[in-house]
């Protein structure tokens, strides 16, 4: 059952999600958190897609986690093989205790509160963005107006691609 509040919710417990609570559980111990994961087990494509032959794109080396470094020789992963080291992890971190199974997220507020310094003056879209950016003692509604206008920006930035998610009505 989901607690009335957490610090954090992590969806999905594909790779990206059970990397995201690695780094919370062990950056942020003082957070609550749990992963949302709509199917029955972990894995995310990993563990979708079954057909003959599903394996990574992406050297393994790359794509695996810092703190558990692949260490297989076969660089490209065939399906089997990256949801055997995404269950490792899991279990080595005790991870299985933050996933919640079967639960799918069907709407969200979204609320950034860190952007630092660096990312707004470097950011040549954001400079170039005409108005105030607003933080949240600006006011949620003067915030959300402003994401919007950053998520448009997103289109067409792939910097901001990695972190500026907003969902269509």
């Amino acid at each position: 059952m989901l607690e009335n509040h957490l610090d954090v919710v992590v969806v999905g417990a594909g790779i990206s999600g059970i990397g995201a609570a690695y780094n919370l559980q062990t950056r942020c111990p003082q957070k609550t958190f749990t992963i949302l994961e709509g199917r029955s087990n972990f894995g995310g494509t990993w563990d979708l897609f079954k057909y003959p032959g599903v394996r990574s794109d992406s050297d393994m080396h790359t794509m695996g986690f810092k703190f558990k470094p692949w260490n297989s020789p076969k660089t490209i992963a065939d399906g089997p093989a990256i949801l055997s080291y995404l269950d490792e992890t899991i279990e080595e971190n005790d991870l299985r205790k933050k996933i919640q199974f079967n639960k799918k997220v069907i709407g969200a507020v979204v609320v950034i509160t860190i952007m630092t310094k660096a990312i707004l003056q470097n950011s040549k879209a954001l400079r170039n963005l005409k108005g105030k950016l607003y933080t949240l003692k600006s006011g949620l509604k003067t915030l959300t107006t402003q994401i919007r206008k950053l998520s448009l920006l997103a289109a067409e930035q792939p910097q901001l691609r990695s972190f500026l998610r907003w969902p269509r009505k």
